[in-house]
C-alpha cells in the first residue's frame, strides 16, 4: 500500500486470526499507512430485500401463509440504524463510527471514512448500485485500489462496475425492498442492470497471475491488493466474461410493458404476486387419457423443457417477491389421468401471460390452437384492454418461407438488432441447441422474462374459471402442408370415457403429419370435403337428433376419401341390434373397400377397438385422396432455408461465435 491511495476494503477478521483490539486494530493500521485517504467498505442489507439470494434461500419451500408472515416481519432500511449483514466485523465497525458517512442505497450501501468520504458517498444512484454513479465509480475515477483481507474473489464487487461498462445496453431487472420513511415501512421497486457474480471466482483466478496483482499475508490471511482500474479493464477484455454477458449493440425502444430504469426510486403500493406468471404452449399432440394396449404417449421435447426451465429462472429473478417456486406452467405436467382437462384449464385460467412457441407443427396441431382460443376467450370475458399484449409469441422453429403473420411479427420483436438475424432465420430452439449462439438465446429469454413480469405484475388478472374449447379455432396458416377433417355427426361423446372419440382421431391424424380440422357434420352435405377425413357417427343420436334416412343418404354422397366410423355407446357395450338405421347405399358404396373400412361402418364397440382402428382409417382416407382427390401437383420446390451454416454451406457453428469481435 502507499500513502494517499483510496481503498475499498473487503475483510474477514476470522481469516486473519486472533487479534488484540479486533477491527479497531486493523483500521488503525490502515490509517497509519494511508494517511487521510478514503477507506470504503460495503454495508449491504439483503434482509430487507425480496429480490436477494438470501430471501430466496430463507423462503424456499414456504407455503403462502408462512411466506406472508416472513415478509410482514422484514425490516425497512434506515441508513442511520440498519446494520450491514455478512459484510464482516470491520465493515460494521466502520459503519458505526461517528465520523463515518453511509450512502442511502437501500440494498447495496457503502460506508466511508477519510477526508473525501462525503464526496465519495454523495452520489449513489438508485438505478446504478455498482455503476458510475456509485462509490465504485468514484473510486475508479480516483485511481483507488481494492484490498482483499482474507477473502476470495467472490467478494470482489469492483467486477460489477465492468458489467455496466460493457458495450451495448445490458438487460434490466426489477429489485424489490422495504424502506423506512417517516416511521412507516414502504415497499419500493428499483430497475437496474441484471447483475451476475457467479463467475467472479473464476475471473479472479484468471486475473491472479497478472503483474498488477500484489499478494501478501496479514496474520494467517492470504491477501491481495489490486488497482481498481486495472481490474475493471481486465474484466472488460476477458472473453469469457464478455460471452457470459453478451448484449446487443443496440436495443429496440422500450415497449409500454417494459419499464425503463427510473432516475430515482419509485414506491410500489399493493404489489401482487400472481399465481402463475405464464403458460407455455407448444406443438404437442392432444393430451388424451391412456388406453390399455395402445401407445398414445407424446414424448416430451427436451429442448422445450430446457427453455421452460431457463425462462422460469429468468422470471423468478425479476419477480416482485424474488421467490416464485413455479412461475410458469408447461402443459406436459398434466397430460393424463381422469382430470387432465380440468387441470390444464385451471393452470391456463391462472396464467397472466400466454407464451406460444411458434413452429409449423404449432399451426398444424389442434391442441395448441385450443389453448390459444381458450386463453383469448378468457381475455374477452374479462374485458382486458389491449389483450394482444398478454400473448407473447416466440419463434421456436422457422415457419414456411414467405409466411408473415401478426404473431410472427410479435415474436421477432423480442430480439434486438444484433440478435434479430440469427433468431429470425433459425428460431430460438436452434440457438438453444448451439453453444456458439448462447448469447443470442439469453438475450431473447431475458427480454421475454422482462415483458412477462412487467405485464403480470402491473395489472394481474387473477385466477379465472375457464374451459378448454372443444373445437379448435383456426389460426392463420403458418405451416402449409396437408389437412385432415374430423366430422362429427351427433353427440360423438360416450359416457364412461374421459375424452370423446374426436380427441383420439385428432391424435392419430396429427401423428401422421396432418393439420386437423374438427367440424360438425350438417345435413344436407352438398359440398364435398376437399381433404381426406373421417365422419364419426354417434349411433345413439341417429333417429333421435338426425333422421336415419337423411344421414344414410348423406353418407352415401361422401367422397371416397371421407370414411364413416360408427361409434357405439361404449359404456353399455355393443347393442344386440347393430342395424338401428339403414346403410344399404353406404354398404353398396363401401362393399369393395378394405375390411377396416367396412368395420368402421358397421360400428366400433369399444375405445380400445376405436384406437386400434384409427391408423388404418386415416391411412386409407389418405390413399383414396391421393388417387381420386382434387390434388394440384406442381414441379416447383420450396426454397431452402439456410440455418446456422457457415459460408461454405455446411451446417455447423459460425466461424466467429462472438458477434462483437
Amino acid at each position: 500500500m502507499r500513502s494517499g491511495q483510496h481503498l475499498l476494503v473487503h475483510c474477514s477478521l476470522h481469516s486473519i486470526g486472533p487479534l488484540n483490539g479486533g477491527p479497531r486494530t486493523v483500521l488503525d493500521a490502515l490509517r497509519e499507512v494511508m494517511g487521510g485517504a478514503t477507506i470504503v467498505v460495503p454495508t449491504y442489507t439483503p434482509r430487507n430485500s425480496m429480490s436477494s439470494a438470501s430471501f430466496r434461500a430463507a423462503t424456499r419451500g414456504l407455503n403462502h401463509d408462512r411466506l406472508d408472515r416472513y415478509v410482514a416481519d422484514m425490516p425497512g432500511f434506515d441508513p442511520m440504524k440498519t446494520p450491514s449483514e455478512d459484510m464482516g466485523a470491520l465493515a460494521e465497525y466502520i459503519r458505526t463510527m461517528p465520523e463515518a458517512v453511509r450512502t442511502g442505497h437501500p440494498q447495496t450501501s457503502f460506508a466511508a471514512l477519510g477526508d473525501q468520504a462525503a464526496e465519495c458517498t454523495l452520489d449513489h444512484a438508485l438505478d446504478g448500485r455498482f455503476g458510475e454513479s456509485s462509490p465504485l465509480g468514484w473510486l475508479h475515477r480516483h485511481d483507488a485500489a481494492v484490498l482483499l483481507l482474507g477473502v476470495e474473489y467472490d467478494a470482489f464487487s469492483a467486477f460489477h462496475l465492468a458489467e455496466y461498462r460493457l458495450c451495448g445496453e445490458p438487460p434490466l431487472r426489477a429489485y424489490h425492498c422495504y424502506v423506512m420513511e417517516g416511521g412507516l415501512r414502504r415497499e419500493y421497486e428499483l430497475w437496474d442492470v441484471d447483475l451476475d457474480d457467479t463467475d467472479f471466482v473464476a475471473l479472479g483466478r484468471r486475473m491472479d497471475s497478472a503483474p498488477f496483482v500484489r499478494r501478501g499475508r496479514v496474520g494467517d490471511a492470504q491477501c491481495r491488493l489490486v488497482p481498481i482500474r486495472r481490474a475493471v479493464e481486465f474484466a472488460e477484455n476477458d472473453r469469457e466474461f464478455q460471452d457470459r454477458r453478451m448484449v446487443p449493440a443496440t436495443r429496440p425502444a422500450a415497449s409500454p410493458e417494459r419499464p425503463k430504469a427510473p432516475s430515482s426510486m419509485t414506491a410500489r403500493s399493493g404489489s401482487v404476486v400472481p399465481d402463475r406468471y405464464f403458460f407455455l404452449s407448444y406443438a404437442r399432440l392432444p393430451p388424451v387419457p391412456p388406453v390399455r394396449g395402445a401407445d398414445l404417449t407424446d414424448p416430451p421435447d427436451e429442448w422445450v423443457r430446457a427453455f421452460f426451465h431457463d425462462l422460469s429462472v429468468a422470471v423468478s429473478r425479476r419477480a416482485a417477491s424474488g421467490s416464485v417456486p413455479r412461475p410458469g406452467f408447461l402443459s406436459t405436467e398434466d397430460a393424463s389421468g381422469r382430470h387432465w382437462r380440468s387441470g390444464l384449464a385451471e393452470n391456463l385460467g391462472a396464467a397472466e401471460v400466454f407464451v406460444p412457441l411458434l413452429s409449423p407443427d404449432y399451426y398444424r396441431r389442434s391442441w395448441p390452437r385450443r389453448e390459444w382460443a381458450s386463453f383469448t376467450q378468457r381475455l374477452r370475458d374479462a374485458r382486458v384492454p389491449e389483450p394482444q399484449r398478454r400473448i407473447t409469441p416466440v419463434l421456436w422453429v422457422p415457419l414456411q418461407a414467405g409466411v408473415r403473420t401478426p404473431e410472427l411479427t410479435a415474436a421477432l420483436s423480442l430480439a434486438g438488432d444484433a440478435s434479430l438475424e440469427p433468431y429470425g432465420q433459425n428460431g430460438l430452439c436452434a440457438l438453444l441447441r448451439q453453444p456458439g449462439y448462447r448469447g443470442f438465446y439469453e438475450q431473447v429469454v431475458a427480454e421475454l422474462a422482462t415483458r412477462i413480469v412487467a405485464i403480470a405484475e402491473k395489472a394481474p388478472l387473477g385466477p379465472q374459471r375457464i374451459r378448454i374449447h372443444d373445437t379448435p379455432a383456426v389460426l392463420r396458416q403458418g405451416a402449409g402442408g396437408k389437412e385432415f377433417t374430423v366430422l362429427l355427426a351427433g353427440r360423438t361423446g360416450s359416457k364412461g370415457v374421459a375424452a370423446p372419440p374426436a380427441e383420439y382421431a385428432c391424435l392419430t391424424a396429427e401423428r401422421m403429419g396432418y393439420a386437423v380440422r374438427i367440424a360438425k357434420f350438417s345435413l344436407p352435405a352438398d359440398q364435398p370435403e376437399a381433404s381426406p377425413g373421417v365422419l364419426l357417427v354417434d349411433r345413439g343420436a341417429v333417429g333421435r337428433d338426425t333422421p336415419a334416412g337423411d344421414l344414410d343418404a348423406a353418407i352415401a354422397r361422401l367422397p371416397s376419401w371421407v370414411l364413416p366410423v360408427v361409434v357405439e355407446d361404449w359404456a353399455a357395450g355393443r347393442p344386440a341390434d347393430v342395424s338401428q338405421f339403414s346403410l344399404e347405399k353406404s354398404h353398396e358404396a363401401y362393399k369393395r373397400r378394405p375390411e377396416t373400412v367396412r368395420h368402421g361402418l358397421q360400428g366400433v364397440a369399444s375405445l380400445q377397438e376405436f384406437v386400434a382402428l384409427m391408423p388404418f382409417i386415416v391411412a386409407q382416407a389418405e390413399r383414396e385422396y391421393l388417387r381420386h382427390g382434387p390434388i394440384q401437383r406442381s414441379a416447383s420446390r420450396l426454397p431452402s432455408r439456410p440455418g446456422l451454416a457457415s459460408r461454405g454451406g455446411s451446417v455447423g457453428l459460425p466461424v466467429k461465435e462472438n458477434p462483437h469481435d
